[in-house]
């Protein structure tokens, strides 16, 4: 530097010892994108965990000679899983400091600021999404699971298909099995599209997906269901044959090069795939799968909004 007080300080003598530099990394992902930096989401815990020791020390717990932080899970999923914070680490600082915990024993939902608080440092209404998300277990999964099948069924009136002429109750537990794989899948399908669930207010409206958005998701259910599929032991055959584990749509969605094929799947499922693209009358079906979403949501009290760009735009 040619700035007469930089050299008076010996600026560049300092320089000149210096043997390396620390990067230290932020709690955003680098380059904007966590598939490229897997571990912001470690970085984002400990970052955390720091933080609520500091600002809210009421809410540690003591077990097994480690402090715990008692959180409610939503809100750590949502701390863990925003896509960015607009200020780096002030902005989880800020987002705690602004909450409401100083006669609290737990970080609740409660606690959290407003929406236009949340906004000065992520996406308010993205953050509250994650917050809100549906933990798909137990008793609700099982409901889910039993809607889905419901909504299967009424799409399939006059096919004489035998698994849709049964109620869920009298499915095999492998056919119950597959409604609840479904509907565990649906949080990631949405957020891969770029949509949450949140509460639906008694007044909602019905939703319906977009034309491109329903597209996606169909394709990605198909893409989920021909994976789950293959590594079940089922390869393609030209007729269905619940015997041979055999499937006439173990089919890629479009006709695919040998360099997509090979990119797309593993060498196993490339071999018990088909070679021809899924036909159109199979694609509806992932189509009215998607259509169906809102509805088996809907059982639940939840609706959806969007809240970013599709990760398939």
């Amino acid at each position: 530097s040619g700035d007469p007080t930089y050299r008076a300080a010996k600026g560049p003598d300092f320089v000149s010892r210096l043997k390396g530099y620390v990067d230290v990394s932020g709690p955003n992902p680098k380059h904007g994108n966590v598939a490229h930096d897997r571990y912001s989401i470690i970085r984002r815990a400990i970052l955390l965990r720091t933080l609520l020791q500091i600002n809210a020390p009421q809410i540690m717990r003591r077990q097994q000679g480690i402090n715990i932080p008692q959180i409610d899970s939503g809100v750590l999923r949502a701390f863990l899983e925003i896509p960015a914070y607009k200020h780096g680490a002030r902005s989880m600082e800020a987002l705690i400091a602004t909450s409401t915990l100083a006669t609290m024993d737990r970080f609740e939902r409660s606690s959290l600021p407003s929406e236009a608080q949340l906004n000065l440092h992520v996406d308010g209404r993205q953050f509250l999404g994650l917050v809100q998300r549906l933990e798909l277990t137990g008793e609700l999964l099982e409901k889910l699971a039993e809607a889905a099948h419901e909504i299967y069924r009424s799409g399939q009136s006059g096919r004489a298909l035998q698994v849709a002429l049964l109620a869920y109750a009298d499915l095999s537990d492998e056919v119950k099995e597959q409604n609840r794989q479904t509907v565990r899948d649906i949080p990631g399908k949405l957020a891969y599209a770029g949509y949450v669930m949140r509460p639906a207010r008694s007044d909602e409206p019905s939703f319906d997906f977009p034309a491109g958005d329903r597209e996606a998701l169909a394709e990605l259910e198909h893409e989920r269901w021909v994976k789950a599929r293959i590594a079940a032991g089922w390869r393609f055959g030209n007729v269905t044959d619940l015997e041979r584990r055999t499937h006439a749509a173990l089919l890629p969605w479009r006709a695919l090069t040998l360099y997509e094929r090979t990119h797309q799947y593993a060498p196993e499922e490339i071999a018990a795939l088909g070679e021809d693209e899924l036909p159109e009358s199979e694609k509806q079906k992932n189509r009215d799968q998607i259509d169906g979403i809102p509805a088996i949501l809907a059982r639940a009290g939840y609706t959806l909004i969007k809240v970013r760009e599709s990760d398939a735009s």
